[in-house]
């Protein structure tokens, strides 16, 4: 599904985290039978894409990315080491809601939504507790995860990190914005916060203490999460009417009544790139987020 979609940059980092879990799991398990069976899936893997992953290597051949970006390139848009504040507060440098975030350094990689990777405090807490079930029972899957957050941090981090030459190298080379594989990052942690919740769960239940303990700290961590959604909604969301959310841009035979010819927009960037840069969408009159929506841009009819 991921190849149909067309995304490469994605799929590369799935088939990177599957690659890893795989060496992981043959370590740990010393069973070569599950070689097997991953060579056998990527077999008929790809058979079953071949109809579209065969066109798009040849065609990729014929682009600048064919024979991969530059060392500079490769590493525009990596992750600041201070971004790592976003796990705990998204708006801590600013909302594009109000035009308060910096974009100073824009093409450079300061992207509000590739660089922030808010979870949560609720989150990390139960982070910290799927640490202690790798100290009380060892646990391999934990010990992947934790070696998947710091491979992630390293990659994602791109020329702020010690290893950034890694991204020079194929096939991390044909792929720009290193801040991408923050997704593997967001990934690891999800699951450890379940981990942790189910440490805690088994901890109480040893201990033979009452459930009205360990239910009593899930509608804690449940409410306390339900709240940081809300709030961040509140202070990010766009605020209008449905009617004008819903509505679609519309098409060149809606203005003019003749099929035989295509329309298109140019120049709605730059008022659409000031309108996130320095207003923001708190303000949705005027010449706004909806009028800008409706603009004929460039391959429209296509989506």
């Amino acid at each position: 599904q991921q190849i149909y979609a067309g995304h490469f940059q994605m799929i590369f980092i799935t088939w990177l985290t599957l690659l890893m879990y795989t060496i992981y799991t043959l370590y740990v398990s010393r069973k070569l039978k599950s070689l097997l069976y991953v060579g056998l899936s990527v077999v008929l893997l790809g058979l079953i894409v071949s109809i579209q992953l065969l066109p798009s290597i040849e065609f990729i051949q014929s682009t600048a990315r064919g024979a991969g970006f530059s060392p500079q390139q490769s590493l525009l848009y990596s992750f600041p080491w201070k971004n790592f504040a976003t796990l705990l507060n998204p708006f801590i440098f600013g909302s594009p809601h109000n035009g308060t975030f910096p974009f100073d350094n824009f093409m450079e990689g300061n992207i509000f939504w590739e660089n922030n990777i808010f979870i949560g405090l609720p989150a990390l807490i139960l982070v910290f507790f799927s640490f202690l079930s790798v100290r009380k029972k060892k646990n391999s899957q934990v010990l992947f995860l934790v070696l998947l957050c710091l491979t992630s941090i390293f990659l994602m981090t791109g020329k702020y990190s010690p290893f950034y030459f890694i991204h020079s190298m194929k096939p991390f080379s044909f792929f720009r914005a290193p801040s991408k594989y923050s997704i593997m990052l967001i990934f690891s942690l999800s699951l450890l916060v379940g981990y942790g919740l189910q440490y805690i769960l088994s901890y109480t239940h040893n201990k033979k203490l009452k459930p009205v303990y360990s239910h009593g700290l899930c509608i804690i961590l449940f409410t306390a999460t339900v709240f940081q959604l809300y709030q961040f909604h509140t202070s990010y969301s766009i605020t209008d009417s449905p009617k004008n959310l819903l509505q679609s841009p519309p098409s060149a035979d809606q203005l003019y009544g003749d099929s035989h010819y295509r329309y298109i927009s140019y120049g709605s960037a730059v008022p659409w790139n000031h309108l996130f840069v320095k207003e923001g969408w708190q303000d949705m009159t005027g010449f706004n987020y909806c009028l800008l929506y409706t603009s004929i841009l460039p391959d429209w009819d296509l989506i």
